[in-house]
């Protein structure tokens, strides 16, 4: 039998016969991107841009070394602002994380917040430069950013952080600490104490006083020890914190631009998935329809009957469409109607519902419409 190449009309006349074996697999597919694209929650981000001033930084020549140097202390920095306990009240106050608390507790949502936070250094301006190769202390420009699912709410925490740093200015810094005087006084009268009940307890055990006695004040010599131990550990623990609070008395924080709530979401790219979609629904249709076609052993068209047999082929008979093929017709005709009305109602639901209130949709449409029209005037 010889060989028959598809010609163009040939593939015409195949696509004709089996169009909605390509379209159906291919509406399904772009619907089931439609859906991916609108389902998936909104991310936004909402940034500060944020002055350093006079930022301790090791001495180095290499510049890079330095915007290293620099976001380094910065994040060091962020970590003694951004305690957990400023960021449980964050939660708190605007609600964050609530599955999480839920499910699970509040220090993973704070686990959870501090992944959602990015400090970024954009610029580094080194001061001191007298010695001509060395600098200790530098200005830097840097971003402080926070990201949810809501745009609003973005924006308020991302304003509650950097009220954090600018409340950590020397002018809003107090330097006097009175728990760690009362620390140490109360770590030295104890000192004392034990140094008396040491005395005594030496004195009584020469003496020979009876057991009860020796064993009281042993009793109270241990308990008075282990006090003065954890004096000892918080009066340090302060001691250290003084010690940073000195380090930063020079650094100063300012707002250089405040956090403005975001218009659009970061992600998804919902533009970039109905791109995608649409592309991967036309091949996977192309792809069904050529798959059925390979598979079709029928005979299609007088060319393909007469290259399968040598019997002449002495005439044509068009197909003949009867009143049950019309009506048959017909249905499928209106089913596939109904078919995308109802995905047309239901995706504009998901839209109303979990995207976007419609009347907002609609005024962003035309706002964003008139700001592209405008543009192309001017």
């Amino acid at each position: 039998m010889e060989e028959h190449r598809l010609t163009l009309g040939d593939s015409l006349a195949i696509l004709e016969r089996r169009k909605w074996q390509a379209i159906v697999p291919a509406s399904i597919l772009f619907t089931i991107a439609v859906l991916v694209s609108l389902l998936i929650p909104p991310s936004y981000s909402s940034t500060a841009v944020m002055l350093a001033e006079r930022l301790e930084i090791p001495p180095d020549p290499a510049r890079t070394t330095v915007m290293r140097h620099a976001e380094q202390r910065l994040r060091l920095i962020g970590q003694q602002v951004m305690t957990a306990g400023h960021l449980r009240t964050l939660i708190e106050r605007y609600d964050l994380y609530s599955d999480i608390r839920r499910r699970e507790s509040l220090d993973m949502a704070v686990a959870e917040m501090r992944q959602h936070i990015t400090i970024d250094t954009i610029r580094a301006e080194i001061l001191d430069m007298r010695t001509g190769h060395t600098a200790r202390q530098a200005n830097v420009t840097w971003t402080l950013s926070f990201e949810d699912g809501s745009a609003k709410i973005t924006r308020d925490v991302t304003n509650a952080l950097a009220s954090l740093f600018l409340s950590e200015n020397p002018e809003q810094r107090t330097t006097a600490n009175p728990a760690a005087d009362s620390l140490h006084a109360a770590a030295e009268r104890l000192a004392a104490e034990i140094d008396a009940l040491k005395t005594r307890l030496a004195t009584v055990e020469r003496q020979r006083v009876d057991q009860h006695t020796i064993s009281a004040l042993r009793r109270d010599y241990v308990n008075a020890m282990t006090k003065y131990r954890e004096l000892r550990e918080q009066s340090l623990q302060t001691q250290l914190v003084q010690s940073l609070e000195r380090d930063r008395q020079g650094e100063r924080f300012s707002l250089l631009e405040p956090p403005g709530a975001p218009e659009t979401s970061n992600t998804p790219n919902r533009l970039l998935i109905l791109v995608l979609g649409f592309v991967l629904a036309g091949a996977g249709g192309v792809g069904v329809l050529l798959r059925l076609a390979r598979l079709d052993t029928g005979l299609h068209g007088p060319c393909a009957i007469q290259l399968a047999t040598p019997i002449p082929l002495l005439a044509v008979v068009p197909r003949i469409e009867t009143a049950r093929d019309r009506q048959t017709r017909l249905t499928r005709t209106y089913t596939l109607a109904g078919v995308a009305l109802t995905l047309a109602l239901f995706a504009t639901a998901v839209i109303h519902w979990l995207v976007m209130p419609l009347d907002l949709l609609w005024s962003l449409l035309m706002h964003r419409v008139d700001a592209a029209a405008s543009g192309l005037s001017g």
